[in-house]
């Protein structure tokens, strides 16, 4: 069970979270998370499984740190002992706090930098490279990372390609071209994100009730969670 004190908003949380408050958000969003999967772990502490995408990013991050590197400017993260995160809070609220994938220096920082990877399918839902044009998930994820982190920019890395398997059937991503999204720090989008944020901990996290929506992961522990049997009782419980 976590506490209170382990109860943090993440940046990969907050589309999910602003997805309650902003219904049209939900069609963007990835299929492996909804905010009642936030809820959840802000609750008994169990994270949703990784996914394909969490792996293959995992796999990458070597690559892609040294192709920013190369290509793109100087990229500093603290030494982590193998499975460490580094966890950045912000100034005023202890709930939200960011994981970066690295700064243009040791702090204080001028640029938080993310790293992703996305199939070559998805790449319909990024504008051009070099440019702010980036699906509203990810827009919202940098935007959370600024607050956290403090700074006025972000660099975006996406790495596009096709997901197959080598000879021996292990998983494999071919990268078939690279892109640099950029975003600067939009301070009314920053403070309906933390409201979004402090509105979730204060409807759901405190007082204990799911949000209004299914999870994607955990759906049996979930109900018992809340102690219910069925959908039908979970809408009842939400709603009560």
């Amino acid at each position: 069970m976590s506490t209170v004190s382990d109860r943090k908003i993440g940046s990969t949380d907050i589309a999910c979270i602003a997805a309650l408050y902003e219904p049209q958000l939900a069609a963007d969003l990835p299929k492996h998370k909804t905010a009642a999967d936030v809820w959840f772990r802000l609750m008994t502490g169990k994270d949703a499984p990784s996914n394909p995408n969490m792996d293959r990013g995992l796999r990458l991050e070597a690559s892609l740190f040294e192709c920013y590197r190369r290509f793109v400017g100087p990229l500093w993260r603290p030494t982590l002992a193998e499975n460490e995160w580094w966890l950045v809070k912000h100034h005023r609220h202890e709930w939200a706090t960011c994981s970066p994938d690295g700064f243009d220096r040791e702090p204080p920082p001028d640029l938080v930098t993310e790293m992703k990877t996305q199939s070559r399918w998805a790449r319909k839902q990024w504008g051009l490279p070099g440019t702010n044009h980036l699906a509203t998930r990810f827009l919202y994820q940098l935007a959370w990372s600024m607050a956290c982190c403090d700074v006025a920019r972000a660099h975006l890395l996406v790495a596009f390609g096709t997901d197959t398997q080598d000879s021996d059937g292990a998983p494999m991503f071919i990268i078939e071209d690279t892109a640099v999204y950029w975003s600067e720090r939009d301070l009314d989008l920053e403070q309906r994100l933390l409201g979004y944020g402090e509105r979730f901990m204060n409807d759901f996290v405190h007082t204990g009730k799911p949000p209004p929506v299914k999870p994607a992961h955990h759906r049996r522990a979930f109900k018992q969670h809340i102690g219910v049997t069925s959908w039908e009782h979970l809408k009842e419980a939400q709603s009560a």
